[in-house]
């Protein structure tokens, strides 16, 4: 009422959260839907019913999970869609999604709620004629493989009783659309005396994606953001089933990224501006953009001076840097590596 009065013109519209090609929408007319009651009609659907099996054959049921993507039969360039409530926990052995429109290839993934063994996937056909239950069997596999390395230094030391930042980086195969949709998944590794680490590998392989563990020790200190060492380990291949040692992995200094000052128009050193950076990324949403993840802010020094470290994850960066009530400033298409990089802070 307060937007009307304002002369702010609006629609507020309802649509059903299911696993619907075309889920109906309609827009809510508060003079035909007197006392904010609204009847939409739902097409014809069906429902999916799963079950759980570990690798023995027995059923799981202590908090798993199973997720639901879809997209239409016989369709293979389309990309997976998910509603926001994809999720269902089992219960009594069992879950089940109750609303599936027809006509749709399903993605099911079954997994235990503490990722204590491999997750279960199988793609089947959904339902097609109103009313019609599908029941699907998911077997879960074994437990995760372990990784174990020894971590040196540049001059072949161990890195004894030390915690590292661990980064698994995977990049998915190519799908019909052209993407190579790209993730990344932390972990925290703690090296013995001898320098060595050992871990559960809970990031799957996918044949023609990519994936490797990228290693990193320090700490970000005001300008000098990301400076430290790091190690990377490529491990694109299926793990055995007991432990496999990746050897030694040797950390070297993280390299620059860009470095440069901040000025204001007027050319005096823009003191303690904030920084943000970023770089591009394409998955099934398109191109987007991440921030550079970091311990800490980033920001120019008392000199308007910065240096930026960090493991290059593009070609190509953007850098934007803020003073409130002062400017900004954007400048795109930097190459890792860059130094002497000029940004003046406009209104």
């Amino acid at each position: 009422s307060r937007a009307k009065e304002q002369g702010v013109a609006f629609e507020v519209w309802v649509a059903f959260d299911l696993p619907l090609l075309d889920p109906p929408r309609e827009v809510f007319d508060e003079v035909k839907n007197v006392g904010l009651e609204m009847e939409i009609i739902l097409p014809d659907v069906g429902q999916v019913r799963v079950t759980l099996l570990d690798s023995e054959g027995e059923a799981v049921e202590a908090d798993s999970l199973v997720s639901l993507s879809f997209c239409p039969q016989g369709d293979e360039e389309a990309r997976l869609q998910r509603t926001q409530s994809h999720t269902r926990r089992f219960v009594n052995g069992a879950a089940s999604f109750h609303h599936v429109g027809l006509g749709l290839s399903l993605d099911l993934e079954g997994r235990r709620g503490d990722y204590s063994s491999r997750a279960a996937r199988i793609r089947v056909d959904g339902p097609t004629v109103a009313g019609e239950e599908v029941e699907v069997e998911l077997i879960l596999g074994d437990g995760w493989p372990v990784i174990s390395a020894k971590v040196i230094d540049g001059e072949g030391n161990p890195v004894s009783k030390t915690t590292l930042q661990g980064t698994w980086v995977v990049d998915k195969p190519q799908d019909a659309g052209g993407l190579n949709p790209a993730s990344t998944h932390s972990v925290t590794l703690k090296t013995d005396e001898q320098g060595r680490f050992r871990d559960e590998v809970r990031i799957p392989f996918e044949a023609g994606g990519r994936r490797v563990l990228e290693l990193t020790l320090g700490e970000d200190r005001g300008p000098s953001v990301g400076a430290g060492f790091f190690g990377r380990m490529d491990v694109s291949y299926e793990l055995p089933s007991d432990e496999k040692d990746l050897g030694a992995i040797s950390l070297r200094p993280i390299p620059l990224l860009m470095a440069g000052v901040v000025r204001d128009e007027a050319g005096n050193p823009a003191s303690q501006a904030s920084l943000t950076v970023r770089y591009p990324v394409v998955d099934q949403d398109g191109k987007r953009f991440l921030n550079l993840r970091t311990k800490g802010r980033i920001q120019a020094d008392d000199e308007g001076a910065f240096a930026i470290y960090a493991i290059p994850r593009a070609a190509s960066y953007q850098i934007s840097a803020r003073i409130k009530g002062v400017g900004h400033c954007l400048v795109k298409d930097v190459s890792p590596g860059t130094e002497g990089l000029d940004l003046v802070l406009k209104n």
